[in-house]
């Protein structure tokens, strides 16, 4: 995530910064296609940072562990887990919760890169997303606010998170945390995306 981060903030950022924006911008494509690029530049970016990233784990978990026991149950790795997977099922959703997750924090970071005049402030912002669950410690007793820190990227992607006991409900609905995070994510993404883009194509010049 850290690495999202770095690479996301100047994206448009930087545009500012070298005040380059007003070419950018009055150009014939300034204001729609060149910020397109920029933002399916920066999700694909991101995706395959994370791509990179996970393969890397997942070669050092087959070299060291080998491919045995793949189809055991996760209770032998977690006694008090509920969840009816295999190891390799567990594995499988992590992976995608992590990639469905980095993909929204590239796009809130993003978000901030066409706000902010300078990718530092961009930086230390998407830093304290990724801190913040961390330095506010909340017990589960406290549902809500509990299961809202939960949803920032860092913590949704830990396996811990991702199968723990603790049922996201809405209404009368119930969902497992792993969906929780994905439809979070998804719907997250498609939220930021256009005031990332109208974020840089309004920026006013000057």
């Amino acid at each position: 995530m850290r690495k999202i981060a770095i690479c996301m903030a100047p994206i448009f950022a930087d545009e500012y910064q070298s005040r380059t924006d007003y070419l950018l911008l009055s150009t014939r494509y300034g204001k729609n296609k060149e910020i397109i690029a920029k933002l399916f530049t920066g999700t694909t970016l991101s995706f395959g940072i994370t791509t990179i990233t996970l393969s890397i784990a997942v070669i050092g978990l087959f070299s060291i562990f080998g491919s045995m026991g793949w189809n055991m149950a996760i209770q032998s790795m977690n006694v008090s887990s509920t969840y009816p997977v295999t190891l390799l099922g567990a594995m499988m959703i992590s992976i995608g919760v992590v990639l469905v997750m980095s993909i929204f924090f590239a796009m809130l970071t993003l978000l901030l890169s066409s706000l902010f005049k300078s990718s530092f402030p961009v930086i230390i912002l998407s830093f304290v997303v990724l801190i913040a669950p961390y330095i506010i410690n909340v017990s589960p007793v406290y549902r809500a606010l509990y299961q809202i820190l939960q949803i920032f990227p860092t913590k949704a992607c830990a396996a811990v998170a991702i199968f723990s006991p603790y049922l996201f409900k809405f209404g009368g609905i119930v969902l497992t945390p792993a969906i929780t995070y994905v439809g979070f994510a998804i719907a997250g993404s498609l939220i930021i995306l256009p005031f990332a883009y109208r974020g840089f194509k309004n920026h006013q010049v000057g």
